[in-house]
């Protein structure tokens, strides 16, 4: 999951079964799976503008009527106190790692997007759920699908059946009418050899799983056969 733009190596975040890595700037960081109390967005207030917008506008204020000749600079001063004062208050948003006791990490954005909603919701999916398939990601293939989908084993980088559009575990418990026609692939997003983002899909009101290519063979972990 990239932070700051697509392919932006020194800002992404990654799961695999036992550990969250976040890398920001450049610095990597590690956070055991098993210590993680939850992952959040947040919104932090920045204390130094606060402190900094606090303490000039008033100054600048009061010194206005003390000393009427230099209005106008008394004027900007004002207003980059109140400027500095609005960006300490509305605060920048941030990313939240829980690790229990009172332990946090913040990792500073400008915005949690979508995509990063949806990675942390699985992120903290896979802390709630007891099934071990709840780390896993289905989709719906036809029997011709499934060797377009494990292409990339073969150097290909594209397919006609691409994006491919699944679903979290949680969203899979949920499918009201099983496939009669297409079987169920489980596959390990931490062994695709690509980046899996979600998007939001308007028919179903939520952030799916999205593949814009294949995927190695390696991430297959069962096929979920129609009845």
């Amino acid at each position: 999951m990239y932070l700051l733009a697509e392919g932006d190596e020194r800002n992404k975040m990654m799961v695999s079964d036992d550990q969250l890595v976040v890398i920001r700037n450049g610095k990597r960081d590690i956070f055991p799976l098993d210590k993680i109390i939850t992952i959040k967005p947040d919104n932090k207030k920045l204390l130094l503008p606060l402190i900094l917008g606090g303490v000039v506008a008033p100054f600048a204020f009061l010194s206005y009527f003390a000393n009427l000749f230099h209005p106008w600079l008394h004027l900007i001063l004002i207003l980059l106190g109140m400027y500095s004062f609005y960006e300490g208050w509305s605060g920048r948003a941030v990313c939240t790692i829980s690790l229990g006791h009172g332990n946090e990490r913040h990792f500073y954005l400008p915005e949690i997007s979508k995509n990063l909603q949806a990675f942390m919701d699985y992120v903290n999916s896979l802390k709630s759920e007891s099934s071990p398939l709840s780390r896993l990601l289905f989709f719906e293939v036809e029997e011709k699908g499934k060797d377009a989908l494990f292409s990339i084993d073969k150097h290909e980088t594209k397919g006609p059946f691409f994006p491919w559009i699944g679903y979290t575990f949680s969203q899979y418990k949920l499918l009201k009418k099983p496939s009669q026609t297409h079987d169920f692939v489980a596959i390990d997003p931490s062994r695709a050899g690509r980046e899996i983002k979600f998007e939001y899909n308007q028919s179903t009101k939520q952030m799916q799983p999205k593949l814009d290519g294949p995927i190695k063979k390696d991430a297959l972990e069962q096929i979920m056969e129609r009845q």
